[in-house]
């Protein structure tokens, strides 16, 4: 019994020094290359990777050999009179890559890139989610801090409440009210302690630490520069955009195969060949597989029975020599591919009008956004002014209190005020900075936006 205590007063002492310790965001973005999002995104450029490898390569040479035995048995002769082992060998070289191959290779350079834009916006996705849920439990935390002193704040309050009920100088109705006050600040304290749990959870789980030790986090600090004006982002986004290159790319596809559906389709196989003594070789190059491919025949063993049988590992030779070229032409177009033109040229429009549909949505979207950059800053300035007031107040009200003039209750309230709006003032600061990044995301000119706050 004496050792499970230990243990338990063990474990308490190491979670209430866990929770003290410090955390800020330059601690959780450094999760970012851990997150499910991101390892998923680095798997596949890795796949995509690998397999242009295999697009890149045109292919493995091939050598094969084929025997063949031939019984050759003339009129009224025996059966079998001549029997003959013979043996082919034939092989193929890969000197290029196929149409059909150089396609399915710029499709895969077209993947590769893609792959590496998709685990680049899901780091900045990444990033950016990873702030909103930091500083929304780092909020949630500071918030608990200033409801706790407006607590000490109401209970001050009610307390003089009861002394001034008590002796006559005020009514119930006054004193019911600051008692309302008092269990309304009481049961936000309450919502608060259950959102600062909530808000560390969402950020546990999606920056991958102990759910179970709620850490304190360090407010934000850090100051983003001035953004550009949004024709500026519009005009850097519009040539970095995933979703515009990928329709780009769609559009230059089509082109391509306009391009080459508007002439013939020429395809030549040349080929020579030799016979001699019984022996055949071959060699052919063709221009559409960009393979060359070779074969050589010959005799390996013949055995001849009857009166002129006789064995020879040569078989009968032949002293005539037999030599040729050839020259095979596959041409093709003509209707086919005019009407496929046709057809393309139609397509052609339609993702030409989709690509401008994305332009004009995006400029749009970056408009929308800085509008609430601006919105936020103009909630900054208010939120200075109401620091600078009840900065004011508080000054007045302790000066008083130094006269005797009001009770540590009222200077209590006036802290717990101060608190409250400068509470308020990192918050509209907070929501700038939001603000901010999702117009730097939104534009793909977040790196830029973290690193300097200048175009390169």
């Amino acid at each position: 019994m004496k050792y499970w205590s230990l243990l338990l007063l063990a474990i308490l002492v190491m979670t209430t020094s866990l929770s003290g310790f410090g955390l800020s965001f330059e601690d959780v973005i450094e999760k970012i290359p851990q997150t499910t999002g991101v390892r998923s995104a680095q798997l596949a450029l890795e796949a995509a990777s690998a397999e242009l490898g295999v697009l890149e390569y045109p292919g493995d040479p091939t050598v094969s050999l084929q025997p063949s035995v031939s019984a050759i048995t003339p009129d009224g002769g025996p059966f079998a009179q001549q029997v003959s082992l013979e043996a082919l060998v034939s092989a193929s070289f890969p000197v290029g890559l196929s149409e059909i191959k150089a396609a399915a290779l710029d499709n895969g350079r077209s993947a590769v890139e893609a792959a590496k834009r998709n685990l680049e916006l899901v780091k900045q996705t990444m990033y950016v989610t990873l702030f909103n849920l930091y500083t929304a439990a780092q909020s949630a935390q500071a918030e608990k801090a200033v409801l706790e002193l407006e607590i000490e704040a109401a209970q001050a309050s009610e307390n003089i409440s009861l002394q001034l009920y008590d002796s006559g100088k005020i009514s119930l109705v006054e004193l019911v009210r600051v008692q309302e006050s008092l269990k309304q600040a009481e049961s936000a304290l309450i919502e608060a302690r259950l959102a600062e749990r909530l808000r560390w959870l969402d950020l546990a789980y999606a920056a991958d630490l102990n759910p179970l030790v709620t850490l304190a986090l360090e407010p934000v600090s850090f100051v983003l520069p001035e953004l550009p004006r949004p024709p500026e982002l519009t005009e850097w986004a519009l040539s970095r955009d995933g979703s515009i290159l990928q329709q780009i790319d769609k559009i230059r596809q089509i082109e391509a195969e306009m391009s080459k559906a508007g002439a013939f389709d020429l395809a030549a196989t040349l080929k020579a060949s030799v016979n001699a003594y019984s022996h055949a070789a071959s060699v052919a190059y063709n221009t559409e597989n960009r393979l060359i491919t070779g074969s050589y025949s010959f005799p390996v063993y013949t055995f001849e029975s009857g009166d002129s049988a006789a064995e020879t590992n040569t078989g009968n030779t032949s002293g005539s020599w037999n030599l040729g070229m050839s020259v095979a032409l596959s041409l093709s177009g003509g209707s086919g591919n005019a009407r496929q033109t046709t057809f393309n040229e139609v397509v052609l429009e339609q993702e030409n009008e989709k690509l401008s549909a994305l332009e004009d949505a995006l400029a749009l979207n970056i408009r929308a956004r800085y509008q609430s950059v601006l919105l936020g800053e103009e909630a900054v300035r208010q939120a200075e002014r109401n620091v600078e007031k009840a900065s004011d107040f508080l000054l007045v009200i302790s000066e008083q209190f130094g006269r005797g003039q009001v009770t540590a209750s009222e200077v209590r309230t006036a802290q717990a005020a101060l608190a409250r709006a400068e509470y308020q003032l990192q918050e509209a600061r907070v929501s700038v900075l939001k603000a901010s990044l999702s117009v730097a995301q939104s534009a793909s000119y977040l790196d830029e936006y973290l690193q300097t706050g200048v175009m390169k």
